[in-house]
């Protein structure tokens, strides 16, 4: 008899992360993959963002791509919901502290004026760097 995925799925259902307990070494790869990070220049500033998109971020996006209408005019209350869709989606995907709030990129946005410009940056150079991996594992 061979391996039974379904069975294998369905002892997992009801699986609760935060209840379970991890041994020393769980935690250890855990603390790893948290502090990993790619670089982003913004023009000559370098942000450090995580080198993966984290499902949150992922729902965001789906997000931002409803909210965006393409033609009707965008009212002040559309931009508000934007930026702070864009914001919260920046705080969740950088690693230092200071960039970790949602806050901070309101600030930002607001005095750039750059309502998605950062967001997409970010976003382009993830998925850039998740194409490089996939495509080095090929060769």
């Amino acid at each position: 008899m061979g391996f039974d995925v379904e069975a294998e799925l369905k002892a997992l259902e009801g699986f609760e992360a935060e209840k379970e307990q991890a041994n020393d070494k769980v935690l250890e790869l855990i603390q790893a993959r948290n502090r990993a990070f790619i670089e982003v220049d913004i023009n000559g500033f370098k942000l450090k963002v995580k080198p993966t998109i984290p499902k949150s971020v992922i729902q965001i996006e789906k997000k931002l791509r409803s909210s965006i209408k393409e033609d009707s005019e965008e009212t002040d209350e559309d931009i508000g919901y934007v930026q702070k869709l864009v914001a919260l989606g920046l705080s969740l995907v950088c690693v230092d502290d200071e960039f970790r709030d949602p806050k901070t990129w309101l600030l930002v946005l607001d005095k750039t004026d750059d309502v998605i410009g950062t967001f997409t940056a970010v976003m382009d150079r993830i998925v850039k760097t998740q194409e490089d991996v996939k495509n080095f594992r090929k060769k």
